[in-house]
């Protein structure tokens, strides 16, 4: 299977099940246990560290005034909530020593 750089979760199924060989279905089911989880954990605590990987952190975002480039038009763009991803010093080594 090649690689791509945009996946989606049946991507991560098929490489899984072709490595593994087990059902595409378990397989599908355990991945949408797994983004449920994390889902789970980050409404609870705004934070999820998986360790030798990275962390995800739930970031408030301030309702601020926004421009449309092309109209210039001025408009408010509300507060809201966006999810970050800091990786591993860990990963970050491996890719930098490839």
């Amino acid at each position: 299977m090649k690689i791509k750089a945009n996946i989606t979760k049946k991507d991560i199924s098929k490489s899984i099940y072709t490595k593994f060989g087990t059902s595409e279905k378990i397989i599908s089911i355990f991945i949408d246990d797994l983004f449920k989880t994390f889902k789970k954990i980050l409404k609870k605590d705004d934070k999820l560290i998986l360790k030798n990987i990275g962390s995800f952190k739930i970031l408030e975002k301030k309702q601020r005034i926004g421009r449309n480039p092309k109209t210039g038009q001025i408009y408010p763009i509300s507060k809201r909530k966006t999810i970050s991803f800091k990786m591993s010093e860990n990963i970050k080594d491996k890719i930098n020593n490839e």
